[in-house]
């Protein structure tokens, strides 16, 4: 009954483990590290929680700020800024004067949001496959790879409509999609209306048009893709960064570390305890087996507490 009864303790704590651990693998492949460099300017602020916080570009580069989940940067005048999405490599730039808040992933994790308040971004999506939405008032552009350019701003021209800003996407490389009537739900793309945008084409709340060869020389002017997708200037230089959703890569670090003690002493721990176990008889020296056998369970202990320890501890509340 013993042996069976230390046979079970075995099998469950090897079930623990890898359980744990797998559940860790699979969460880590949900997270998406994303960076904010390339700052130029002095006019910069995140907006969160209804409270706005200034910042200059020697005060970013003092410290490591984090950005939760429908937190907003703001650009002010001559102030630009790019967004990295790691591990994909996809770029945001935003231009002067412009709003952006980061809304996560939708409740089914099959897009990453964001609502462009105003303003104008430039978008270049590679090695992904999880979409991008870009909102603006009730339409939102949908895309997975490609180089585009999106602006949610007043157009004081002959063909305005309204003195509401627009939402428009010029699809300098890659295919998207433009929805119509989309509110600020996530689930809303079944009942908007849908049209397909290809590489080339410019489309806005007034109709589907080509792509101007004069909108594409001044994209390329005032909003080249980035430093970085370019092949220009040197390495950017990373001013601070957040997890998605608001988490910073060196608390995740930790935890990881953390995670790894613990996976090793529960895993060196259970194979000395099945190396000792009477059934087998690996060791012949039956007091010294059973003084390895007991003093297995403290390292056990330890490590099961610590990989419990890691599995609790979330970054996001530090």
């Amino acid at each position: 009954m013993k042996i069976r009864a230390k046979n079970k303790v075995i099998f469950f704590c090897f079930f623990l483990v890898f359980t744990l651990f797998a559940g860790q693998i699979l969460g880590a492949q949900e997270r998406e590290i994303v960076r904010l460099s390339n700052i130029s300017g002095e006019n910069f602020s995140i907006t969160m929680h209804n409270e706005r916080m200034p910042y200059t570009s020697e005060e970013l580069r003092r410290g490591n700020i984090s950005l939760e989940i429908s937190g907003i940067v703001n650009t002010g005048t001559a102030t630009s800024i790019d967004i990295t999405l790691l591990p994909s490599g996809t770029t945001i730039r935003m231009a002067e004067n412009t709003s952006l808040i980061y809304n996560g992933f939708d409740a089914h994790g099959n897009f990453e949001d964001y609502s462009l308040l105003y303003g104008r971004i430039r978008v270049n999506a590679e090695n992904r496959t999880r979409a991008i939405v870009i909102r603006g008032g009730r339409a939102a552009a949908r895309f997975v790879n490609g180089n585009f350019g999106i602006d949610h701003m007043l157009e004081a021209d002959e063909w305005s409509f309204t003195t509401q800003p627009q939402l428009r996407l010029h699809a300098f490389q890659g295919n998207a999609e433009f929805y119509l009537g989309a509110s600020g739900n996530q689930d809303v793309f079944e009942s908007a209306q849908r049209q397909s945008v290809e590489s080339g084409e410019s489309i806005s709340i007034a109709g589907k048009m080509p792509l101007e060869s004069e909108t594409v020389v001044s994209w390329d002017q005032q909003m080249p893709r980035s430093a970085a997708a370019s092949g220009g200037g040197t390495q950017p230089r990373v001013i601070y960064s957040f997890l998605s959703p608001s988490r910073s890569e060196g608390s995740y670090r930790g935890k990881n570390m953390t995670l790894g003690i613990g996976l090793f002493l529960t895993v060196a721990s259970t194979a000395a305890l099945i190396i000792s176990h009477p059934q087998f008889e690996i060791i012949k020296n039956n007091d010294l087996a059973q003084n390895i056998n007991y003093a297995s369970y403290i390292p056990l202990g330890m490590g099961l507490a610590t990989m419990i320890g890691g599995i609790m501890y979330n970054p996001a509340s530090q």
